[in-house]
């Protein structure tokens, strides 16, 4: 999820959409909307699609990571906010590929991104079309990292465990490490 000025983003992880929720300024929490994902978005018939997402700083975009692409890997897009419907997905050309996409935090111009083999860090360039990863950052004694934020100087990192759902005996844990 990702807050705006006027709306909350959510992810589809199954579907091609987003969910927006308006949000007014009295303070008051609108109807849910769905956005479809479209222009560049190829939707994948098995596995999950939108599963991350972040707001930049100005609001007026989403980036949005699709955990499995039709070509395989994980894939990154361009979403302008402020609108129900169908929206054009830009896809974000990267120099670099990882696999398993999920929680996304935005900091200025890097994106780190958590996926199961940890926090892959990725600078993007200013007109947010581009980007190259500059590596993984492994979080120790987490099964499955899946979504991240930052607090001060450190990133949080909730460990899903996705080998364990199920068992009422797992740990699910927040997980801290140093902004990398």
């Amino acid at each position: 999820m990702t807050v705006t000025h006027n709306a909350a983003g959510l992810t589809d992880s199954r579907g091609p959409a987003l969910i927006r929720v308006p949000l007014k300024n009295n303070g008051k929490i609108g109807a849910p909307q769905k956005v479809v994902l479209s222009g560049d978005w190829a939707p994948t018939s098995t596995g999950f699609n939108a599963n991350g997402i972040a707001a930049t700083p100005d609001g007026r975009h989403l980036i949005v990571a699709q955990s499995e692409t039709t070509e395989g890997g994980s894939a990154l897009y361009l979403v302008p906010t402020g609108t129900a419907g169908t929206v054009d997905a830009r896809r974000i050309t990267l120099h670099s590929t990882w696999e398993g996409a999920d929680g996304l935090q935005l900091i200025g111009q890097t994106l780190y991104a958590a996926s199961p083999q940890g926090v892959t860090e990725i600078k993007l360039s200013r007109s947010l079309t581009a980007g190259r990863g500059l590596g993984a950052t492994q979080v120790p004694d987490a099964a499955w990292p899946t979504a991240a934020k930052a607090f001060g100087c450190r990133l949080y990192v909730v460990d899903a465990n996705f080998s364990n759902v199920g068992n009422p005996a797992a740990e699910f844990k927040v997980l801290a490490i140093p902004l990398p």
